[in-house]
């Protein structure tokens, strides 16, 4: 129930993020609420096929990051979550994850099926009604998920400092 009502968050003025670049190789999201910023995408601008896709996080340093992703099917082979300023995406100098991962939830409401591979995840993950198949990769942070089927080395960091908490947003207790 948590994951459907942080989906169905209507954000307040400002905390609404947007989508600067969408291409092949990048997914650039901006915010700049120094609170909270919330993103709502299609499973077909968060998912890479083939190439890796870097999905670069440009928020203040601090803010909570909610990425709803609309869709059943997910897939992310290769590539990574990275954060940091303008510019980030082209020059490769994003800032450092830990800084921003701790405050970033991505919510796979819809998702009943989850494929990564060599894809590096940085944030917590919910996705309550997905079998997730992972094959090299790694979770830095909680996930919740139906079922989990791993190999060839897929790591899941459970740290103590990711995982941001989003149960003000709820109106009970996940």
């Amino acid at each position: 129930s948590a994951s459907a009502e942080l989906a169905a968050l209507t954000p307040s003025t400002g905390q609404t993020g947007v989508v600067d670049e969408d291409s092949d190789a990048f997914l650039t999201l901006r915010g700049t609420d120094a609170s909270l910023n919330i993103f709502n995408l299609t499973a077909a601008q968060w998912n890479s096929a083939s190439f890796g896709k870097t999905r670069v996080i440009d928020v203040p340093v601090g803010a909570r990051v909610l990425i709803n992703v609309a869709g059943e099917t997910m897939g992310a082979l290769s590539g990574s979550v990275s954060f940091g300023a303008a510019g980030c995406a082209n020059s490769f100098t994003c800032g450092d994850a830990s800084d921003y991962a701790s405050n970033v939830m991505v919510n796979y409401y819809q998702a009943t099926s989850i494929v990564m591979g060599a894809f590096e995840h940085e944030g917590s993950m919910i996705a309550p009604l997905a079998a997730m198949t992972v094959t090299g990769g790694v979770i830095n942070g909680q996930a919740a998920l139906a079922s989990v089927v791993s190999s060839s080395g897929f790591e899941f960091h459970l740290r103590a400092d990711n995982g941001a908490d989003f149960s003000d947003l709820l109106s009970s207790e996940p």
